[in-house]
């Protein structure tokens, strides 16, 4: 035996007539002439071969033993399309945003900025790429992300963020030992807060070297941990398993870093709206406390470039 389709609507049209009891009734709901709904009906018995009425019992629209095997499977057929319907109806296209932030600054900022995000974006998936701000701005330009936060060094521009105060962190202050050359852990080249570090170090009589270098500040901060290596924070992120160290340690003194924020001009993502709730955010997050004695950890207010 061939499968045969049935035409959804006649299916409907009998749940109809067997709740309103009359062709007629079941017309003026269903917005057709009495003789439609009685086509209709021919045409469903007609395609199953059986007769699913009988329209001479006496007692109204009487369901014959096909018809009631018909009406039941009828009733949850039309309860699965419309179900089907109503769900596809209330989904919401899946909106993306490609965000790029540099990995030391990735514990900061990010909680924040997903937070405040999800709770104005209903169905957003936020896709997050860390690395160093160079590679970030070429991503920017090649379009393989919509928004951007970096640290500003030599080429690189933007809207403007923050300043950053910047530290040199390592384990405890004996990993400063007098005499020994200091065993550095940063970022690759293209990142500003290695390039502040060097050029603080160049400037200054003591001896070093890189032991470390990574991509990830995770595993720069195992080395830290492990090895006693010294690097580079802002100091609002640095994480309480690690102390700044400074000038009493005979470290010399760091020039302040920039944040800045970069969009895809070509981006079909609103962005403009949500860059005042992210550009306060990242001007106002802190990690923990760090702050010596006698200095000031306030930062400037953050322009408010868009109302949103």
């Amino acid at each position: 035996m061939s499968l045969i389709n049935i035409d959804i609507d006649l299916l409907r049209t009998l749940i109809v007539i067997v709740e309103r009891q009359s062709f007629t009734a079941a017309g003026e709901q269903l917005l057709r002439s009495q003789s439609a709904i009685s086509l209709q009906m021919k045409r469903l018995e007609d395609v199953l071969g059986k007769k699913v009425l009988d329209r001479g019992s006496g007692q109204g629209m009487a369901l014959t033993s096909y018809g009631q095997l018909v009406y039941q499977y009828a009733r949850e057929i039309l309860e699965l399309n419309d179900a089907m319907i109503r769900e596809i109806a209330h989904q919401k296209e899946p909106k993306v945003l490609r965000l790029g932030v540099p990995d030391d600054y990735a514990e900061l900022i990010l909680p924040g900025i997903v937070e405040r995000l999800s709770r104005v974006e209903d169905h957003l998936e936020i896709q997050i790429v860390a690395d160093l701000s160079t590679t970030l701005d070429v991503m920017i330009d090649n379009g393989e992300l919509d928004m951007a936060i970096m640290t500003q060094d030599k080429e690189l521009d933007g809207l403007g963020l923050c300043e950053e105060r910047l530290t040199w962190v390592g384990r405890n202050r004996e990993v400063i030992k007098r005499g020994d050359p200091l065993n550095l852990a940063l970022f690759p080249d293209g990142c500003g807060v290695r390039s502040n570090a060097l050029k603080a170090l160049r400037k200054s009589n003591l001896e070093w070297h890189i032991g470390f270098s990574s991509k990830s500040f995770s595993i720069l901060k195992a080395t830290m941990l492990t090895q006693g290596a010294i690097g580079v924070l802002p100091r609002r992120a640095v994480p309480r398993d690690l102390v700044p160290l400074g000038r009493d340690e005979g470290l010399p003194a760091l020039d302040d870093s920039r944040l800045i924020m970069r969009f895809n001009q070509s981006s079909s993502y609103d962005l403009n709206r949500f860059f005042s709730k992210i550009a306060r955010n990242v001007g106002t997050a802190t990690l923990t406390p760090v702050v010596g004695e006698g200095e000031d950890a306030s930062l400037p207010a953050i322009p408010d470039h868009t109302h949103v």
